[in-house]
């Protein structure tokens, strides 16, 4: 089994490469090439290399091991493939391993949380999700005041504006005259009409009743 991240690892010593757990030394008390080696179980052999299977005959009886190298060649020891005796049979699958291949391998520091957002943000970002409160009214939005119309001396619509009121016609008794219907007030004759005076009545005159 693989080593995890929590924890510190064995690694080959050279190119520091995980290998197993700490926790997978079953025994110290192995040698190997003439060194003191480790009994290990679980080992991650992927990307090692293991040589093919072959007899060997060691102190505790006889065996089918592969060699094992590290993938930046280091030897690293062997694994038992095959026991010959029942006794013995815990070995299989387990590794033994040189003491001074190993090193100790520390996991890598966890990222760094990015720091929270002050807390007035949050609640504005949160207000702005969730939207107005119900029952309320949303603020119409505001209305630009439109241009006044400009319209050019020779427009139809100053062409089409209202005359001043022209001043009736109008016939006084015994004047004679006239005032023409179709002039303004402003255009009045300044100078007024001569009125002829009334008849006189005399005693002479017989009046007929």
């Amino acid at each position: 089994m693989a080593a995890t991240a929590a924890e510190p690892s064995l690694g080959c010593s050279e190119c520091r490469r995980r290998l197993c757990a700490r926790s997978a030394i079953v025994d110290d008390s192995y040698f190997v090439f003439g060194k003191p080696a480790y009994l290990l179980g679980d080992l991650d052999t992927l990307g090692c290399t293991l040589t093919a299977v072959e007899k060997r005959t060691m102190r505790s009886g006889s065996y089918d091991i592969q060699w094992l190298t590290c993938q930046c060649s280091t030897a690293l020891g062997f694994v038992y493939v095959r026991v010959y005796d029942d006794s013995f049979a815990y070995k299989v699958g387990k590794a033994v391993v040189v003491q001074s291949a190993l090193t100790t391998v520390h996991p890598p520091p966890p990222p760094t949380p990015s720091p929270a957002p002050p807390k007035e943000t949050r609640e504005a970002s949160v207000e702005a999700a969730a939207g107005p409160p119900l029952g309320a009214t949303a603020a119409p939005p505001p209305v630009s005041p439109s241009p006044s119309p400009q319209t050019s001396p020779n427009s139809p619509e100053k062409a089409a504006s209202p005359a001043k009121a022209a001043t009736p016609a109008s016939t006084k008794p015994g004047d004679g005259s006239k005032v023409s219907a179709g002039k303004a007030a402003g255009n009045i004759c300044s100078t007024p009409p001569v009125l002829s005076a009334p008849a006189m009545v005399t005693a002479s005159t017989p009046v007929t009743q």
